[in-house]
């Protein structure tokens, strides 16, 4: 069976058990049964001694305790790991293939993106070492190189912007500084049997809260941040912000002011270009004239 087929059946018990604390070996049986045979995946298989090996797998490969209670008579996940856990969400683009039966083909009515970012053929092992806590080693190519360069990294923790993923770690022999690596630009990846430890209080969370992207820039200045946008824009933004800290301060029907709050990197300024039909840059005024200074170029490219 595929490596898709164990992640379908994972989201299947894991989210049916965070819906269904203390819920019967049987009825979890019963459940995945039925949730198989609904988007006609009984190819993938289950039965007791699977369901079983499946929820050991989980714990393991995932970092996620499947816990049984003698009290409730039911398996549950323990509400730390319910809140704090993101595999879940790391596991949400499968979730699309269950309800569009990926395995047979795609039915007529769905019609995903021709162009796929390589790289997601690391997306498993990559999970496993970080839950793990294992060393990995990876041939690197950046964009514009020629040649590939090894790294041994700790993998930390997987993010995805604009159709791509990202791994956050640190190298063995620069762990000073936390690094980014495109899983698009790996070559290759081993999963070696050194075990590294995780280092505390570092959390990723904090780390973005004042980023847009993937770039991590720890010297760069938070700014405050006044846009303008036309009514078309608005729409989209209302529906999208483009951080967790975009405010509405004027809104009217030909458009809308928002003000934000983080660092102003090159991931932001791509995303701001995106809708530069409707921009208006209000602060602060270096944003205004680096925004200015790249029409202008773009003028002058375009005569």
């Amino acid at each position: 069976m595929s490596k898709i087929g164990y992640i379908q059946r994972y989201l299947i018990i894991i989210r049916k058990i965070k819906r269904s604390p203390y819920i019967s070996l049987k009825d979890l049986l019963q459940y995945v049964e039925e949730q198989l045979a609904f988007h006609d995946l009984e190819h993938v298989g289950i039965s007791m001694r699977t369901l079983q090996r499946d929820m050991k797998d989980i714990r393991l490969e995932l970092g996620i305790s499947i816990e049984y209670c003698r009290r409730n008579k039911g398996y549950y996940i323990p509400s730390d790991e319910d809140q704090d856990s993101d595999i879940e969400k790391v596991l949400e683009p499968f979730e699309l293939l269950n309800s569009i039966n990926a395995d047979n083909g795609l039915p007529a009515f769905v019609f995903p993106e021709r162009h796929k970012a390589s790289g997601s053929e690391y997306l498993y092992g990559v999970i496993h070492a970080i839950t793990n806590q294992l060393r990995i080693n990876i041939s690197y190519q950046k964009f514009g190189e020629t040649t590939a360069f090894e790294r041994i990294v700790e993998p930390y923790v997987l993010k995805e912007f604009h159709g791509r993923w990202y791994l956050l770690g640190y190298e063995k022999v620069r762990p000073e500084k936390l690094k980014t690596f495109g899983l698009d630009r790996i070559t290759n990846l081993s999963i070696l049997t050194e075990h590294f430890r995780r280092r505390e209080g570092l959390k990723m969370e904090e780390l973005f809260r004042d980023s847009f992207g993937i770039v991590l820039e720890e010297e760069q200045p938070v700014e405050d941040i006044t846009l303008a946008f036309d009514r078309y824009d608005k729409a989209y933004l209302k529906s999208s912000p483009l951080h967790p800290s975009q405010q509405i301060i004027k809104e009217d029907e030909n458009g809308f002011v928002i003000q934000l709050k983080l660092k102003i990197t090159s991931d932001f300024i791509m995303e701001l270009l995106s809708r530069s039909n409707s921009l208006q840059v209000i602060a602060p005024q270096s944003l205004k004239e680096h925004i200015r200074h790249i029409f202008e170029a773009g003028v002058k490219r375009n005569k």
